[in-house]
């Protein structure tokens, strides 16, 4: 299949590339995303971090307040099901819903680069390839490779656009 581009990657920085690449045009392009759309940010750094800080942050302002018992309970089993509401249960179904109608594919698997212009898409014991006319967008991070350090990254190793440490870098490869 031929799209004009082909994005590897669908977290935050792969589906600004893509929608900003194809809006208000007639352009295509598809997402290859191997986890969950939306990427890591939105389901195991920044948003579940957040879904779980904020109550207590309010918990702990809310000590300095007249009027409330010295001690409020942090009900833990509510405290991770908000998280899990904000996460959507760790269904990506929203994200896809979104992207589908943008008029953006999303294709299940890992990409890699074949050739000028065209990515393998493999997922299990099945594969394809895709061709971009105008550009390839690699919008994942490279692996890690260390043998000297540790590198501190989340769990699912890489950092999160939305950290103030991070440094996400979107590649745009062209012939």
């Amino acid at each position: 299949m031929t799209y004009d581009v082909v994005v590897i990657g669908a977290g935050p920085v792969g589906e600004n590339a893509a929608d900003y690449a194809i809006r208000g045009s007639e352009r295509t392009a598809v997402m290859v995303e191997r986890e969950l759309v939306g990427g890591e940010c939105s389901y195991y750094a920044c948003i579940p971090s957040k879904a779980l800080l904020r109550p207590i942050e309010v918990r702990a302002s809310a000590t300095h307040l007249g009027g409330l018992p010295a001690e409020i309970a942090l009900d833990v089993p509510a405290l991770l099901a908000r998280r899990d509401y904000w996460v959507s249960d760790y269904s990506d179904a929203g994200q896809e819903k979104w992207a589908l109608g943008a008029g953006i594919d999303v294709a299940r698997g890992t990409g890699r680069l074949v050739g000028e212009r065209r990515v393998l898409i493999t997922s299990g014991h099945s594969s394809r390839e895709v061709t971009a006319r105008h550009a390839v967008v690699v919008a994942t991070p490279a692996p890690r490779r260390s043998s000297k350090a540790t590198v501190m990254t989340s769990s699912r190793g890489s950092r999160c656009p939305c950290s103030r440490r991070a440094s996400p870098r979107a590649r745009v490869l062209f012939p």
